[in-house]
């Protein structure tokens, strides 16, 4: 997933982020990252580029991370 998906899905990530869940807190650093890094690339001419591109390995970690303990269940349910 890009970070412009990322961003365009943050609203409806958000509000998981609010459950009291190990999912809705794996969202919730989600859209803590993305803030991140959206202030790194804000201040990418203090940095460098080589900053913005670990961040968005970050992002992206994080996101598979999420998109993995969300299919748990699914798992689960097949075993």
């Amino acid at each position: 997933m890009t970070s412009d998906q990322l961003t365009h899905n943050l609203p409806r990530i958000h509000r998981l982020g609010h459950n009291e869940c190990p999912l809705g807190r794996a969202f919730q650093q989600i859209y803590m990252l993305n803030s991140l890094l959206n202030m790194i690339r804000f201040y990418s001419h203090l940095y460098g580029k080589y900053c913005i591109h670990k961040a968005e390995e970050i992002v992206r970690f994080h996101w598979s991370l999420a998109r993995l303990l969300r299919n748990i269940p699914v798992l689960l349910a097949y075993i």
